[in-house]
């Protein structure tokens, strides 16, 4: 007798059917790159923060790619190739709590920590100058780094 309710755990759940047959290759592709689309956009947020010295943000946008880390890491060990083995290599308490568990409580607390920093300092973008022409802008902020780099005052992460 297996200890997991059939209804919930046998081969038979509704989400397996979902991503079966000829349509299961086109539900694991675009899941595969929405996920890696959305971790391109998140590092390059995070980067983004970074370069403005916005740490609690940083760390925000750091737990939730770890989370999508921790997802593709585990996935092997605790995802659906683990039924069969009952989740004896699964490092986390599956069924119960497994890796997808353990991926959104680490975005939800990112999330929740980037809302947080981004509602406490709502003028981070605001306080940017704002030109009609943005490659003006651009030009003039290359120029004033490229002087400030020849004078050897400032580095790029110079708030840190």
């Amino acid at each position: 007798m297996s200890k997991f309710p059939p209804s919930r755990y046998s081969s038979g759940s509704s989400q397996r059917s979902q991503c079966s047959g000829a349509a299961g290759s086109f539900c694991r592709t675009s899941s595969m790159l929405t996920g890696v689309y959305s971790a391109v956009v998140l590092l390059y947020v995070l980067v983004v923060f970074a370069i403005w010295c916005e740490w609690p943000q940083v760390l925000g946008i750091a737990l939730m790619i770890i989370g999508m880390i921790v997802l593709a890491a585990l996935t092997p060990v605790c995802g659906d190739a683990a039924y069969p083995d009952c989740f004896k290599d699964c490092p986390l308490p599956a069924p119960y709590f497994n890796h997808n568990a353990l991926f959104h409580w680490l975005f939800a607390i990112g999330l929740l920590i980037l809302g947080i920093a981004l509602n406490t300092n709502p003028e981070l973008a605001s306080s940017a100058e704002v030109t009609t022409n943005g490659f003006e802008q651009i030009k003039s902020l290359v120029q004033v780094e490229s002087k400030e780099e020849r004078s050897g005052t400032r580095s790029i992460l110079s708030c840190c």
